[in-house]
């Protein structure tokens, strides 16, 4: 019952931050879901594992890098100038033949 317990609080400490980052459009809101999902994740982590300080550190530490990623992306701006496609426009030589 336990294990099936974490595995869902797992889940949803992974699939919660980027469905409610996705439908976030400010700015400082998805600043504060991020620092929210990361003070759950260390507090959670601390609380229901037996495990060192610094072990809480890092994995804190790389899940905020994660999140941080996801926060600072475009990754729903797909095609927008500066996202995942609006990079490569205007690269190279364009020569036109009219």
């Amino acid at each position: 019952m336990i294990k099936g317990f974490s595995i869902f609080i797992a889940t949803i400490l992974i699939v919660g931050p980027i469905l409610a980052l996705n439908f976030t459009s400010s700015p400082n809101a998805r600043l504060g879901i991020a620092i929210a999902f990361i003070v759950l994740f260390a507090t959670g982590l601390g609380f229901s594992t037996g495990v060192s300080r610094d072990t809480i550190f890092v994995a804190t530490a790389t899940y905020s890098a994660v999140l941080v990623v996801y926060v600072s992306g475009n990754l729903g701006d797909v095609g927008s100038p500066g996202g995942a496609t609006g990079a490569f426009e205007g690269s190279g030589n364009t020569t036109s033949t009219s």
